[in-house]
Parts: C-alpha cells; sequence; structure tokens
C-alpha cells in the first residue's frame, strides 16, 4: 500500500534530450538542493559513458525527479534526483566531449532512448522532500 504522502503520478513526461534542454533553460529550476550528497558532476569519462551506454540502449536510469515550489514568489522546479544525468546531457549537448568519436553538433539525431523521463510533483515540506531523496537513493 502506497503511503498517501508518497502517492505521486506515476506517469512521467517523456522529453528527447534537446526538448529537455529547452525546457531547462526556459524553466526555472533549482538544480543544487541541501541534501543531495553525491558529487556535483561525473568526470567527462563518466559522463560520455553514461550518453554512450544510453544511446546503445544499454539500460541507464533515464528518470529525473523535480517538486514544485513557491520560492520568493515564483514557482520553482526543484530538483530531487537527476543532477549527474542532466549535467552529463546538458554537457554532450553543448558539444563538451564527443561519444563514439562524434561530437553532437556532428550527429544527425540522437535516437529513441535519448529521451528523460521527467517527473513533476509537489512535495509539502523539506522534511518530506529529505525523506523521499534518502529513500530513493537508500539501496
Amino acid at each position: 500500500m502506497i503511503h498517501p504522502k508518497f502517492d505521486i503520478d506515476p506517469i512521467p513526461m517523456e522529453m528527447p534530450w534537446k526538448d529537455f534542454k529547452e525546457w531547462y533553460n526556459k524553466a526555472n529550476i533549482k538544480l543544487d538542493c541541501s541534501f543531495h550528497k553525491r558529487a556535483s558532476i561525473w568526470t567527462i569519462e563518466q559522463a560520455a559513458k553514461y550518453i554512450e551506454n544510453t544511446m546503445l540502449g544499454i539500460p541507464t536510469d533515464r528518470d529525473i525527479y523535480f517538486t514544485m515550489r513557491l520560492e520568493e514568489g515564483r514557482m520553482v522546479h526543484m530538483l530531487l534526483d537527476g543532477k549527474q544525468r542532466i549535467h552529463a546531457v546538458l554537457r554532450f549537448l553543448n558539444n563538451e566531449f564527443n561519444v563514439l568519436g562524434k561530437f553532437y553538433k556532428d550527429m544527425k539525431d540522437l535516437n529513441r532512448y535519448c529521451v528523460f523521463f521527467v517527473h513533476i510533483f509537489t512535495l509539502e515540506d523539506d522534511d518530506l522532500i529529505i525523506e523521499w531523496y534518502n529513500r530513493k537513493n537508500r539501496f
């Protein structure tokens, strides 16, 4: 049974990477939150391996989780999980490294695997956000 406080819409928006980049540039997104425990971003080698594996159809985590918060009178998309994946994709789309011998600018199109599944929901308070994050990243 799902506890009511974590009863969130399980159906994400499927967003190709280039569409995600456009949304990311327009939306009010907060990537750095105090409860994030992992390194801020992967090395170029780690990021390239993530992109390569995704492009080859090898199962990778493509889910990104945000909660909506009102901060200083503006709605903010606060990232809960997916920071390293986001940074890897944005760095690749900005041609900071190549994958499989090609930079993004030299590729005609990305395949159907190059998408994020974006989950956006509301968690009411900081304690609930931290609990959700710890439960999601505990194992």
